[in-house]
């Protein structure tokens, strides 16, 4: 005849293992939660970088802008000095043709 173990002894060890089991289950989501959080950090500096790039585009771009718009004033600065200068020329050529008419 087989001996079958106590009855409290299998209910003790039956509350082992549940509580056993629990703990894991609690360890696993503990471990899922982390993860998450591990994940949520990765994207976020991954963002800071993207972030920090577009920045360093837009300053560049703006930093281009202002040198454009920089040289399109001096080159508007000098179209109106050469304009000024052939008025001027015009007009000594003009005055030089009408005394020349009247000698």
């Amino acid at each position: 005849r087989v001996a079958l173990p106590h009855r409290s002894f299998v209910t003790q060890n039956t509350r082992n293992t549940s509580s056993t089991m629990n703990e894991v289950q609690s360890i696993r989501a503990e471990v899922e939660a982390i993860r998450a959080r591990v994940n949520l950090v990765v994207e976020a500096n991954e963002l800071r970088s993207e972030v920090a790039a577009i920045h360093d585009a837009l300053t560049q771009i703006q930093a281009q802008a202002q040198q454009s718009a920089c040289s399109q004033a001096q080159a508007s600065k000098d179209a109106e000095a050469k304009a000024r200068a052939a008025a001027e020329a015009q007009a000594k050529a003009k005055a030089e043709a009408e005394a020349q008419a009247q000698a």
